[in-house]
């Protein structure tokens, strides 16, 4: 029954099993030394995920000492001793992108381990072992040159981690990828520029009458409310088959990462329709379609404006009434540089 109920929640993950017991388990190697699994659990849990016990008896016996666990959970720990293994944890919210220098600092940190021997290998997990785990997968698999490109990195992910190939599916972990592939080849970009956002622009085919738009910042290991906007009030036009709502933002300065986030009135009180991270040093540079903001470039006089259509946006509830990105949506935030203010 147990066995059953672990094959129902890793149906879509491509399972391992112990040639010697027969035993599954919800994890994949990514490559012969980058193993992904889901999170190893205890009590109730262990009912239809890893058994933690069962995991690290299988990693003892398949590769001795040499293996080096990584948990990103945020919500989620275990005692470190229950592996009898070398550790580390860099928590990260889930459906959420890791910083930039979590980033770093977990590449770092892995390729030191496997450089230290050639057996060593490094063991990641999240909750599901799929979006936080394939973002830092696919940011190490960049960092140690084994794949040349974003895409390829997280494709190679998606394909022997899930069944479908749909890997790392939360459109801000993709962007945040994209983001270190840069980050590697000019780390001046770890150091992001201050902007100020003056103006979001809000596109879309039906319009609710009691939405919000909520904006956040991260900084550092916590999240700070900034601003808070409702939307009802606001003058709403037509263009064309379009609704069209801008809020002007009174000089809101923004640096590193930022959170943008919708809310609408619900049946079930508010909820949340999209969010989407981003960071102002890969803010487009006016006038040059590859460079990034934060790149050191000279200044930027010119207001800089970021559009993100439905794909690349998280959350989208499927299901929920008045779903108001049902058709083609954009959002599109306006920004000065800093120096303007």
């Amino acid at each position: 029954m147990f066995n059953t109920l672990r094959d129902l929640a890793a149906k879509n993950f491509h399972q391992l099993v112990d040639p010697d017991t027969g035993q599954k388990f919800n994890m994949s190697y990514i490559t012969p030394r980058v193993l992904a699994m889901c999170f190893p659990s205890e009590g109730l849990e262990s009912l239809y995920r890893n058994q933690l016990p069962l995991v690290a008896a299988y990693l003892h016996k398949r590769h001795e000492r040499h293996f080096k666990v990584y948990n990103l959970c945020l919500e989620k720990e275990y005692e470190k001793e229950k592996f009898n293994a070398p550790m580390a944890y860099y928590p990260i919210p889930d459906h959420t992108p890791p910083t930039l220098r979590q980033m770093l600092e977990f590449c770092q940190d892995a390729h030191h381990w496997l450089e230290a021997a050639p057996d060593n290998i490094s063991v990641i997990h999240c909750r599901a072992g799929k979006g936080r785990t394939g973002t830092m997968v696919c940011a190490y698999l960049l960092f140690s040159r084994q794949f040349a490109t974003p895409a390829e990195a997280l494709d190679h992910f998606g394909k022997m981690r899930i069944r479908d190939g749909d890997g790392v599916s939360v459109p801000s972990q993709r962007r945040f990828v994209e983001y270190f592939a840069k980050v590697i080849h000019d780390p001046s970009l770890l150091t992001p520029p201050t902007v100020v956002l003056t103006r979001i622009t809000l596109k879309f085919l039906e319009l609710q009458s009691r939405v919000q738009s909520l904006l956040e910042a991260r900084r550092d290991d916590h999240e700070e409310r900034l601003c808070k906007l409702p939307l009802q009030a606001l003058p709403i036009r037509k263009e064309q088959c379009y609704y069209i709502v801008d809020l002007l933002i009174e000089q809101l300065a923004l640096c590193g990462d930022v959170r943008i986030e919708c809310k609408s009135q619900m049946y079930i009180g508010l909820a949340s329709v999209f969010h989407c991270w981003l960071n102002t040093a890969f803010l487009p540079r006016p006038g040059a379609q590859s460079s990034p903001l934060g790149t050191t470039n000279g200044s930027v006089s010119m207001p800089i404006t970021l559009t993100l259509d439905k794909a690349n946006l998280d959350d989208q509830p499927k299901g929920l009434i008045n779903q108001p990105l049902d058709f083609d949506f954009w959002l599109t935030l306006h920004f000065a540089p800093a120096a303007e203010r």
